[in-house]
């Protein structure tokens, strides 16, 4: 049921990607991570939070929202031991979730 649920938020990403809406597409990125937080699962919860953090702008204005979601990150890797190599890894399934169909 998760799996079907998390496949729905990565077709909405696939969907905004087509509209070309990158507001929605971090929107629901956050979701994804916040869903991964939630069921303690820190490497994929980190892993798409570093995916949001690709899709924000590196404007001055936007800053404090890119470091909030950086922090997040940071969280889910301290509380879950994630090491970079972990990441990588997770980031390779984000990846792959969003190609996927």
């Amino acid at each position: 049921l998760v799996d079907r649920a998390l496949d729905c938020y990565t077709d909405a990403i696939k969907l905004y990607d087509r509209l070309g809406d990158l507001e929605c597409k971090e929107s629901v990125a956050s979701a994804i991570a916040h869903v991964y937080a939630d069921m303690r699962d820190h490497t994929m919860s980190a892993a798409w939070f570093d995916y949001e953090l690709e899709l924000l702008p590196r404007e001055p204005a936007d800053g404090e929202r890119r470091a909030a979601v950086q922090a997040s990150r940071e969280r889910q890797m301290r509380l879950g031991h994630v090491s970079s190599s972990l990441l990588a890894a997770a980031r390779g399934r984000v990846a792959a979730a969003l190609a996927a169909h």
